[in-house]
């Protein structure tokens, strides 16, 4: 009940209101005027097609002509507003959808901002995991715009650190929002706007790769800091050295290396910022 663009909603509220136009109009004939159910739908479709009005309706009682004449009044806008959303929908370059995969997800979602590597990625991993995903980027010709467009992810553009757009992303039922640009300036605002809408909400972001963000310790605020580059290099320590392990598991400042048979062997490293 809530299309996220304007074109979708044009689309959506203009079928439904000719949708309401049409059961009234079959259901007042064949009330007031006694007429075949049959025949009060065939004059309603026909009415509502601009081909012919109802033929009985013009021996009918005044009040119910003014009515009729109302309801066919209401229902050129609602076929006018459908008609402009169809048209938009057609020849626009449309990245989310009303109904399907592509459709704006509303309740139980991430919000991934950033459709860089990393963002596309995250998104794709995410689908296959069976979560809803609404991509948010700044870049509407960006290519991984158009390869996510293929994929069937709806993507939305727009600033990330936006709070009424956040906000317009149901950012306050979604599971976690994910601030993935290449920007740790802009993925800290990012955090921050979403802390601002949604206080409980899971928050991660990627910082660290230049030297504005090097300093991780000093995220802590926003939440749990884990420094993937040295997650990593514990593991290809670990392999390095002859570890058999699987996984890397973090457990405060201390990463453990997880063998094959689900043993921990406890690594010196931090990992924390």
């Amino acid at each position: 009940m809530r299309p996220f663009d304007r074109s979708a909603a044009l689309v959506f509220f203009g079928a439904v209101g000719l949708a309401l136009i049409l059961v009234a109009e079959t259901v007042a004939p064949a009330l007031v005027l006694e007429q075949a159910l049959v025949d009060a739908f065939y004059g309603a479709v026909k009415t509502l097609v601009t081909v012919d009005p109802n033929p009985e309706v013009q021996d009918g009682p005044k009040w119910f002509k003014v009515a009729i004449s109302l309801s066919m009044l209401v229902a050129l806008l609602f076929a006018a507003a459908f008609t402009g959303g169809l048209v938009e929908r057609l020849i626009g370059r449309n990245l989310t959808g009303l109904l399907g995969r592509r459709a704006v997800p509303r309740w139980d979602h991430v919000v991934v901002v950033g459709l860089g590597q990393v963002g596309l990625r995250l998104c794709m991993l995410l689908r296959e995991l069976g979560i809803s995903v609404v991509a948010l980027d700044d870049e509407p010709d960006g290519e991984n715009v158009g390869h996510a467009r293929r994929l069937g992810l709806p993507v939305v553009i727009g600033r990330g650190a936006d709070p009424s757009l956040l906000r317009r992303l149901s950012l306050d039922r979604a599971i976690a929002l994910a601030a993935v640009t290449a920007d740790d300036l802009q993925n800290i605002k990012v955090a921050l706007a979403a802390h601002a809408e949604a206080r409980d909400l899971r928050v991660v972001l990627r910082a660290g790769s230049n030297a504005t963000g090097g300093e991780t310790r000093s995220l802590e605020r926003l939440g749990q800091v884990r420094d993937v580059h040295r997650i990593g290099a514990v593991y290809i320590a670990g392999i390095t050295l002859g570890s058999a392990a699987a996984h890397v598991v973090v457990d405060g400042d201390t990463a453990h290396l997880r063998d094959a048979d689900g043993s921990l062997e406890r690594c010196a490293y931090p990992v924390a910022g």
